[in-house]
C-alpha cells in the first residue's frame, strides 16, 4: 500500500491494531537501523492477538515425483528477497484498540472467582432482557410503553457501547426502578439482586475514566499525538485513586486489572521520544501532566530538539541559494554569496533568546499560540500532526 500510494517517504509512523499479522509484518520489514523489538511487546500480546505461523503448503505428489530439491516453494523465496528490499516505517499500536483490550481481554482474564461470578451473573440477566428487546418487536413495544424508553443495545466490536448499555440500566434502576421490575416480571426473567446492583454501580464508576479516555482518542477533529501521554497519565491517576477508595468492595480486582493492563500495554509509549515531544510541544498540555521530578528532564528534551532544528535550519540556509538574486538582470549587483550564510545567525539568535523558557512560562493556551514560537511550532507540526493516531482500518475507510 505504501508503494502503490507513493507515500513511503512521507509516512513517519504507521498505527495499526494489535493483530499479530500487523505486528509480524512491521517487525519483519523494519529498517535495519530501527530500534530492536521491545521484549515487552510479546508479553503485551493477549489471547485475542492470534498467533499465526507462516506455512508453505506443498503438494505431497510434487515431493514424491520431483524430490524436495526441485519443489516449487511458491512465494517463500520471494518473501526472503522482499525482506531485503522493502522497509516499512516505524510501527505503533493503536491507542484506542489497546484500551479496548484492557477493558475486554484483560478484564475477562481477571483471576478472581467472586468477581467473575458476579459479572457473569449480571451479564446473563441483562443480556436476557436485551435479547427480548432486539429480537421481538412486541417485546420492544412493551418495554417502550412501560419504561418510556428502550434499553441501549451494545455492539460487540465496540466496548464503549457495552458501557453505555450498562449506564442506561443504572439510570433505570435509579429513576424507574418499579417499571424496570415490571418489565423483568412480564418476560419472566430474574431481576438483579441488591449485591448485583452494587456491583453494577461500582463497575460503571471504575470504568468511566477509561471510557472518557477512549472518547478523547476517537475524536477525529481535535486528536493528535500530543494528546496520548497526557490522557494516559490522567487515566492512570484516576485508576490509582480507586485503590484508596474504601467504597469499592466488589470491584477491587477490576481496579488492579486496569492499573496493570494500562502499565503493561502503554509502558513503551512513555519511552517514545516522539510522543514525549508531541505532548510537551502542544500548548494545551506542555508540562502540566508531568510530576515535579519529571519536568526538568522533559524541558531538556525540548531544548535539545529546538537546538537540533535550529542547527538544521542554519545548515539549510548555508547550502541554499538566493534565487531572488539569481533572477536579476546582468546590470544588477552581483549576488551576495554570504546572504544565506548570515541568515543562520537569525535562527541562532532566536534560540539564544530562550524560546523554550518563554514557551514553558507562557501558560497553557490553544494551538494558535504556537505562532509565537516558530521552532517549537515546527516540532509540533513535524511530530504531532504527522503521527496521526488512526488505526489502519480507519485510514482505509478515509482513503476509500
Amino acid at each position: 500500500m505504501h508503494t502503490e500510494l507513493k507515500i513511503c517517504s512521507k509516512v513517519n509512523c504507521t498505527i495499526t491494531d494489535n493483530g499479530s499479522n500487523f505486528l509480524k509484518a512491521f517487525d519483519m520489514f523494519k529498517r535495519p537501523n530501527s530500534p530492536e523489538k521491545n521484549p515487552a511487546a510479546d508479553e503485551n500480546m493477549s489471547p485475542d492477538e492470534d498467533e499465526k505461523e507462516d506455512f508453505v503448503f506443498i503438494d505431497i505428489g510434487d515431493i514424491m515425483n520431483c524430490g524436495p530439491e526441485e519443489v516449487d516453494l511458491g512465494d517463500a523465496d520471494d518473501d526472503l528477497c522482499l525482506k531485503d528490499h522493502i522497509h516499512l516505517p516505524p510501527h505503533m499500536r493503536c491507542s484506542c484498540h489497546s484500551l479496548n483490550l484492557v477493558a475486554t481481554t484483560d478484564v475477562k482474564n481477571i483471576d478472581s472467582v467472586r468477581f467473575q461470578k458476579l459479572k457473569s451473573s449480571v451479564d446473563a440477566k441483562l443480556t436476557a432482557i436485551w435479547n427480548k428487546q432486539s429480537r421481538s418487536s412486541l417485546a420492544s413495544d412493551f418495554i417502550k410503553a412501560t419504561m418510556g424508553e428502550l434499553f441501549v443495545i451494545h455492539n460487540a466490536t465496540r466496548w464503549n457501547s457495552y458501557f453505555d448499555a450498562l449506564v442506561k440500566v443504572e439510570s433505570f434502576l435509579t429513576k424507574n426502578r418499579d417499571n424496570l421490575a415490571i418489565a423483568f416480571d412480564h418476560f419472566k426473567l430474574k431481576k438483579l439482586t441488591v449485591l448485583e446492583e452494587e456491583f453494577l454501580r461500582e463497575y460503571i464508576k471504575i470504568m468511566k475514566p477509561l471510557t472518557e479516555a477512549l472518547d478523547v482518542f476517537q475524536n477525529e477533529e481535535k486528536m493528535s499525538a500530543g494528546c496520548v501521554l497526557p490522557v494516559l497519565t490522567i487515566l492512570k491517576e484516576k485508576i490509582a485513586e480507586f485503590k484508596e477508595d474504601r467504597n469499592i468492595i466488589h470491584c477491587t480486582p477490576l481496579v488492579n486489572c486496569l492499573s496493570d493492563g494500562i502499565e503493561k500495554r502503554f509502558q513503551s509509549f512513555f519511552l517514545n521520544s516522539d510522543l514525549r515531544l508531541a505532548s510537551i510541544s502542544d500548548p494545551r498540555f506542555k508540562l502540566s501532566w508531568l510530576t515535579k521530578e519529571q519536568k526538568p528532564e522533559y524541558v531538556k528534551l525540548l531544548e535539545k530538539e529546538v537546538k537540533r532544528c535550529v542547527s538544521n535550519l542554519a545548515n539549510e540556509s548555508i547550502e541554499g541559494e538566493d534565487t531572488a538574486t539569481v533572477s536579476l538582470s546582468e546590470t544588477a549587483s552581483p549576488p551576495r554569496k554570504n546572504s544565506r550564510f548570515l541568515d543562520g545567525l537569525k535562527w541562532k539568535a532566536s534560540a539564544e533568546l530562550g524560546e523554550v523558557d518563554r514557551y514553558v512560562n507562557d501558560g497553557y493556551g490553544i494551538l494558535e499560540d504556537l505562532n509565537r514560537y516558530q521552532t517549537i511550532k515546527q516540532i509540533f507540526i513535524t511530530i504531532a500532526h504527522c503521527h496521526l493516531l488512526l488505526p489502519v482500518s480507519a485510514c482505509l475507510v478515509l482513503l476509500a
